[in-house]
């Protein structure tokens, strides 16, 4: 139930316990996704490209927004062949 309520934007997300960048990472990993993120100014972090399964990349993007709050600046892509993408940059940033 909470999880839907999070959907619809009547609750809160969760008080982040560790960097962002250790969550994206490790909810790629789970996603067999292999990134590499780089500081940016500002607080953001930068996706160096990368080329996955469309599905994958979806269902780690929503999980980023939805679970953690984290917000998605830029998303620049391509495709890049039979469901998949190639992510050209994208970058991200914690809600205030």
């Amino acid at each position: 139930m909470q999880d839907q309520a999070s959907t619809h934007g009547l609750l809160g997300h969760p008080a982040l316990t560790q960097p962002i960048k250790n969550i994206l990472l490790e909810e790629a990993k789970r996603e067999n996704l292999t990134i590499t993120l780089e500081n940016g100014p500002d607080n953001t972090l930068t996706i160096h490209p990368v080329t996955a399964p469309l599905e994958n990349v979806s269902r780690w993007l929503t999980t980023a927004q939805i679970t953690y709050g984290i917000v998605i600046e830029d998303l620049q892509f391509t495709l890049a062949g039979n469901e998949q993408i190639t992510l050209k940059h994208l970058s991200f940033r914690e809600q205030p």
